[in-house]
């Protein structure tokens, strides 16, 4: 009866080296789910989002196909208007401590005294994996169709983060990758 979509491959540096591979899992395979959806009588469906699909960076193809999954599910309330399948977004920033969070790099890196950071005022938005699941939940239970719920979340520069992390360590600037955000 409830779908979550979070499928996608999400990481910027992947989907900039693999175009095709993001548009075809990101995108075509974001419209496979809604079909399927609609045609097998789901009654709610959230698809999970992220705060890089706003306006998306020159080059950011990761961005790009997060913005287009949202627009297409929105437009699929129309697509869907005479079946009782509804579909919403949630949009939300980075997962503390998930596979791709600069967390877990940056305790990796802290025996030796030095992390490596993209550019000193870099910022990015914090959840939890927990408070990202209420949300989620809650935006199922809460949705009617068409909403991109966006939860207000605490942000900080990753120059602070990497301070509380390793206090005193050597904060050493690489550059940012291809496509993203500061």
């Amino acid at each position: 009866e409830y779908l979550f979509h979070a499928a996608a491959l999400k990481d910027v540096k992947s989907c900039w080296y693999n175009p095709v591979e993001a548009l075809t899992i990101n995108g075509i395979g974001t419209v496979n789910v809604l079909q399927a959806s609609r045609d097998t009588g789901i009654k709610r469906v959230i698809v999970i989002s992220s705060d890089k699909g706003v306006a998306p960076a020159s080059g950011n193809l990761y961005g790009a196909t997060k913005a287009v999954c949202e627009s297409i599910t929105v437009s699929y309330n129309n697509y869907s208007a005479s079946r009782k399948t509804r579909y919403a977004v949630c949009r939300y920033g980075n997962v503390a401590s998930s596979s791709g969070s600069v967390i877990p790099l940056f305790f990796s890196q802290k025996d030796s005294g030095k992390l490596t950071i993209t550019h000193p005022k870099m910022t990015r938005f914090w959840i939890t994996m927990s408070e990202a699941v209420r949300f989620v939940i809650h935006s199922m239970e809460s949705m009617l169709g068409g909403e991109i719920f966006v939860p207000h979340l605490p942000s900080s520069r990753i120059t602070t983060l990497a301070n509380v992390i390793a206090p005193g360590a050597e904060l050493e600037t690489i550059g940012i990758r291809p496509g993203e955000k500061i």
